[in-house]
């Protein structure tokens, strides 16, 4: 997932996301492709808080993305991942983590 302020995103073809709620609190709706039911975004936040969280998949070019900056939920990885990035296991530790990221400024 990349993580973007929201006021630096432009959702085309918003009629072809369904958003839906899936646990309140925190604030996230979750949105997917009408068609093929994939996710395409998650909107956390309110203003001037508001972010956009976009799978990686849906960029045509991961070289343009921004560094990876963590790994979060890594209790559910598939598989052991290399490197130094902070790992956080757990839902708590998680949200917390990327909760710092954003009152930060990302």
């Amino acid at each position: 997932m990349v993580a973007v302020r929201a006021k630096h995103v432009v959702l085309n073809n918003a009629g072809n996301i369904s958003f839906r709620k899936y646990r309140p609190p925190p604030n996230f709706n979750r949105g997917v492709c009408r068609t093929c039911g994939k996710p395409v975004v998650e909107v956390a936040g309110v203003w001037p808080f508001k972010v956009m969280f976009i799978p990686v998949s849906t960029f045509e070019s991961e070289a343009r993305l921004p560094p990876v900056r963590m790994d979060i939920f890594y209790h559910r990885r598939v598989l052991d991942l290399p490197g130094s990035l902070p790992r956080y296991s757990g839902y708590f530790a998680s949200e917390s983590a990327v909760g710092k990221m954003i009152m930060s400024g990302l």
